[in-house]
């Protein structure tokens, strides 16, 4: 494993990329067509991601990392040392394993494409395949990828159809719950066209009649409604625990390059008979690679072409189309000048890379804008690397800047003998000439000085905090000894020391100070303090955030690594009311690393989507199954077009709800208001008299009337108002501002008690014509509003008509028809 420069480079750089390496490439090899023969050597590499570049949350192990199926070619000057990656099952002791430098594990794969985790397990404890397909699999891959309902599957005994004695797998085949033989569902008779259903089980029809005799019979001995017991696992008479496969201390089986490879609910294994027809296949695909054609052979449309050109024509007429191909026919990715430099002016706009927003503006699908994205960052990183081998200052706008994709060519590979600040001095300061102070730890002491990230506040980065970060990607601030003033250690000797009798008093270490609540920023009352064990996300649980009593414990994770655990939820947390993607707001306060904040504490939707708790609080029409544990927002489907209708004045972007500011009406995203420094709180306001329709008065504090949640923007002086911060305490009923507003207002109504139903209506109502939507139905005749069919009746205003009226009589009546009324399917056939 090695350890490379980050592509995304800022000022001060990034942590380093972790990596393997599956080849060497010669020097004279250009990874990309159009790019420039440099002369050193290059390296395909494998990617492993850090956790917390992909969920952008804070995680205590900095050790743990994500596989993938990413590579990247990058010169082997980028390559920064060696570290070591082992999967969980092959460690020993994982504790002293973490202690060691360099050394990382993954237990996990991660899929950019569909960003979804799967489970990584060892090739050796799969048993429930057959024997040939395992010794393949145990000769070219160490690992297999699979999801997590699998992996209880393939490492169960190895299934066998009761009907034709063949492999049973999971995904074309049925057990029977009673006599656990499998079938596959194509050799029933008749044959299954699916599976039961989740939750649902499945008897064999020997099974079905036998149970039916014994019932008939008064044999059938009926038991509790519960689960039947669990039959433990036996092998040999003995109980079959549980045991960790650590291997030898051997290189992982490969293939390719790659030591793992997909089997899970879509993979498919190819008989022994299609061996001949592969082999086939295979020469001819090496006669092909070695054709001199437009596209590097690696190509993939080059490899699709050339296996389309095989299945529809035969080896010889594919042969003579693949030599005959000319570069338009492999549908390149070629921008113009012109495009290009709207790519550029995106990667700017955007912070970085996203493909889906760029695709749009160029009018180009965003897989297009991805091939293009590697092209441009290796024409780049060429010119960069070329200027600094003829010792010239990179100048050009995308040379070390965090919002691009520009990787650092740090020179050569340091090492501990080497410490003169070789590096390249937009990374290093090398030998500094005047003092410097570490961000991290406050040393002053030190000759090489790294510089520090755009997160952290401060200047430069001493020796060991500086390649630390770059290492594990985490900063650690404990207070170097150098730092510490002399005088600051005499005033806590003479505090420490007793004044009346002159003897000193042992001073109790402190106990390490726990952060505040992430939206109210307090600490008090600490006995509410509740914090997440993965990402140290800490809030109250009663009145902040909303926890359960029975959820509250060491153990208790939010909502967010809940879901990222469980996989129920979407595994990207984005807010659905605010903006795809949240630029930044031009705000006085400045955010410490890893601080959370309001937009922080996030809840799931019904729709398995996020939602802050902000925006649906202070979103009309939105509601919370469960007000108490601020859980489950419903109700975003049916928000009125008005609410995502205008444009946000703080961020300019149109997507996503907006509200309005209480006073003069402008418009903007909850979370683009808070960011700006907004004032949020509510007011009350007496209820009028003479309304029909029911009010809910609520009490907090001395005010008793309507509670309403408002925005006032910085153009208001709100001095003479009485507005409640949501985390304003009632003694009285010891809540907040914000647990009586939800309570209240952001309750469930009565009538929608059943979630199906709820979602029933939330659908008819989505489906509608807006018309039907706002306009109440009311029969004009008998005055009810429920109906299975409305229809619409001619209103006349009210004359005196003559039954004996001629037709000029009727013409003018027909003319003096007001509109048109609703009148209910009894009306209509009664009337």
């Amino acid at each position: 494993m090695i350890k490379t420069a980050q592509e995304k480079a800022d000022i001060g750089g990034n942590a380093y990329t972790i990596a393997r390496i599956i080849e060497f490439l010669p020097a004279n090899t250009t990874p990309k067509k159009g790019t420039k023969h440099t002369g050193e050597l290059q390296v395909r590499v494998a990617l492993y991601y850090r956790p917390t570049d992909i969920w952008a949350r804070h995680l205590s192990d900095s050790r743990l990392l994500l596989a993938a199926i990413h590579t990247d070619t990058q010169p082997l000057s980028n390559v920064r040392g060696k570290c070591y990656v082992w999967h969980k099952d092959r460690i020993d002791d994982l504790i002293e394993w973490k202690r060691k430098p360099d050394h990382f594990y993954f237990i996990k794969f991660f899929d950019p494409y569909i960003k979804r985790e799967f489970e990584v397990i060892r090739t050796e404890t799969v048993k429930n395949i057959p024997v040939d397909v395992k010794q393949a699999l145990l000769s070219r891959y160490e690992y297999l990828i699979t999801e997590k309902e699998m992996v209880a599957d393939l490492t169960d005994d190895f299934r066998s159809c009761i009907v034709c004695d063949q492999w049973a797998a999971s995904q074309d085949s049925v057990r029977c719950e009673t006599c656990k033989n499998s079938y596959h569902m194509a050799c029933m008779n008749p044959p299954l066209s699916a599976k039961p259903a989740k939750g649902y089980s499945w008897v064999c029809l020997p099974c079905s009649m036998q149970r039916r005799k014994d019932v008939q019979d008064q044999k059938f001995i009926f038991t509790s409604n519960g689960p039947a017991p669990s039959r433990p696992n036996k092998v040999n008479g003995k109980v079959k625990d549980k045991q960790k496969f650590v291997g030898p201390r051997r290189p992982d089986v490969t293939h390719r390059g790659w030591p793992w490879r997909y089997f899970g609910q879509v993979a498919f294994f190819r008989p022994s008979h299609l061996h001949v027809l592969i082999n086939v296949v295979d020469s001819y695909m090496e006669e092909v690679s070695k054709m001199r054609l437009a596209v590097p052979p690696y190509d993939l449309e080059r490899l699709n072409k050339a296996v389309g050109a095989y299945t529809a024509h035969g080896r010889e007429k594919a042969l003579t189309i693949m030599r005959n191909a000319r570069l338009e026919d492999f549908s390149p990715v070629l921008f113009t000048q012109q495009e290009t430099q709207i790519f550029q002016q995106e990667l700017d706009k955007w912070g970085g890379l996203d493909a889906h927003e760029i695709a749009k503006v160029l009018g180009k699908r965003p897989s297009e804008v991805l091939r293009f994205s590697y092209m441009w960052k290796n024409k780049q990183l060429a010119s960069e690397n070329e200027a600094i081998r003829q010792h010239q200052k990179v100048t050009h706008a995308h040379a070390r800047q965090s919002q691009t994709l520009g990787a650092p060519s740090l020179g050569k590979i340091r090492t501990t003998r080497d410490s003169s600040g070789s590096d390249d001095e937009v990374s290093l300061y090398g030998s500094a000439t005047r003092r410097m102070q570490c961000a991290a730890c406050s040393t002053r002491l030190g000759t090489v000085w790294w510089r520090c990230p755009r997160s952290l506040p401060g200047k430069a980065m001493c020796e060991t905090c500086g390649s630390n970060y770059r290492k594990y990607g985490v900063i650690s601030f404990v207070k170097a000894e150098d730092s510490k003033r002399p005088e600051k250690k005499e005033r806590e000797l003479k505090k420490s020391k007793g004044e009346a009798s002159g003897t000193a008093t042992p001073v109790p270490t402190p106990a390490p100070k726990l952060p505040p609540c992430a939206m109210c920023k307090r600490m008090e009352p600490k006995s509410s303090m509740a914090r997440c064990k993965t990402c140290t996300f800490s809030v109250h649980s009663v009145g902040c955030y909303g926890i359960e009593p029975q959820e509250m414990g060491s153990n208790w994770e939010c909502e967010l690594c809940l879901g990222q655990r469980e996989t129920d939820d979407a595994l990207h947390p984005r807010c659905v009311l605010c903006p795809a993607q949240q630029p930044p707001i031009p705000t006085k306060r400045k955010r410490l690393l890893m601080e959370f904040d309001m937009l922080s504490a996030l809840k799931p939707t019904e729709g398995r989507r996020w939602a802050h708790i902000l925006c649906s609080v202070w979103q009309s029409d939105v509601v919370f199954t469960t007000p108490t544990a601020l859980k489950s927002v419903e109700g975003i489907s049916t928000l009125s077009r008005e609410s995502w209708m205008g444009q946000c004045t703080l961020c300019q972007r149109e997507d996503g709800a907006k509200v309005d500011c209480a006073e003069c009406g402008v418009r903007f995203h909850a979370s683009c208001a808070w960011l700006a420094g907004y004032k949020f709180g509510f007011e009350f306001s007496l209820a009028k008299a003479g309304k029909r329709e029911s009010v809910n008065i609520t009490k907090f504090k001395e005010e008793t009337g309507i509670m309403s949640s408002q925005i006032y923007c910085k153009s208001h002086d709100i001095t003479q108002r009485t507005l409640y911060d949501p985390h304003e305490i009632d003694p009285e009923q010891n809540e907040t501002a914000l647990q009586t507003y939800v309570s209240a207002y952001k309750g469930l109504p009565l009538q929608g008690a059943f979630p199906l139903l709820r979602k029933a209506q939330r659908l008819d109502w989505f489906i509608s014509s807006p018309e039907e939507r706002v306009r109440e139905k009311i029969c004009a005749g008998c005055g009810t509003d429920v109906s299975p069919l409305w229809y619409r009746s001619p209103r006349l205003d009210e004359m005196d008509v003559d039954v004996d009226m001629d037709l000029r009589v009727e013409q003018k009546m027909k003319e003096r028809v007001m509109g048109f009324e609703d009148i209910c399917h009894l009306c209509k056939f009664t009337r």
